[in-house]
C-alpha cells in the first residue's frame, strides 16, 4: 500500500517543500513559526507544501495552505533535508532544492517577513467564535494594562 501511494506521490509532485516532522518540534507557537517559514519558501519557489496529517500538529485550526499527507509517505520520499543548525536566521534556508524537507524551529520573522500579509491571512482561526473570544480577551488584557 505504501509503495503504491509513494509512486503516485512521486509522479504527481516533482517539486515541493515539506515539514515531515511537524508536531515533533514544539507546540503551537513553534508550529506557527515552522509553518510560516516553510510556507514562505514554498511561495518563493512556487512549489507545493506538504505537512503531516493534522493528528500530529495543531495547524488544522487555521486557514493554512498545504496538502496533508500521511507521515510515513512523507518520510519515505527521497528529498533533501535542511536542518536548522543554530537558533538564528540561516540564509541557506532559501537555497532551492526540488524536494526539500525542513527540520528546526525557525523562530525569527526573517524567514517569512516578505510574505507577512499572506501568512497572517492564513493564520486566521477557522472557528469565528474562537477568533472573537481571542480578540475580546486581548482587548481585556490591554484595558487592564492601561
Amino acid at each position: 500500500m505504501l509503495s503504491n501511494t509513494l509512486n503516485i506521490f512521486k509522479l504527481k509532485y516533482l517539486r515541493f517543500a515539506m515539514f515531515s516532522d511537524l508536531g515533533n518540534y514544539g507546540r503551537l507557537g513553534n508550529q506557527l513559526f515552522q509553518y510560516s517559514a516553510v510556507r514562505s519558501y514554498s511561495l518563493k519557489y512556487d512549489v507545493q507544501l506538504f505537512l503531516p496529517e493534522p493528528s500530529f500538529h495543531k495547524l488544522d485550526n487555521f486557514h493554512i495552505t498545504s496538502h496533508y499527507v500521511k507521515r510515513d509517505t512523507l518520510q519515505a520520499v527521497k528529498r533533501v533535508q535542511f536542518e536548522e543548525k543554530q537558533f538564528h536566521y540561516d540564509p541557506d534556508f532559501f537555497q532551492y532544492k526540488k524536494k526539500k524537507d525542513f527540520k528546526g524551529y525557525f523562530q525569527t520573522e526573517k524567514y517569512f517577513k516578505a510574505d507577512r500579509e499572506i501568512i497572517l491571512n492564513e493564520l486566521r482561526l477557522k472557528d469565528k467564535n474562537k477568533n472573537d473570544y481571542c480578540k475580546k480577551y486581548i482587548n481585556k488584557i490591554k484595558s487592564n494594562n492601561n
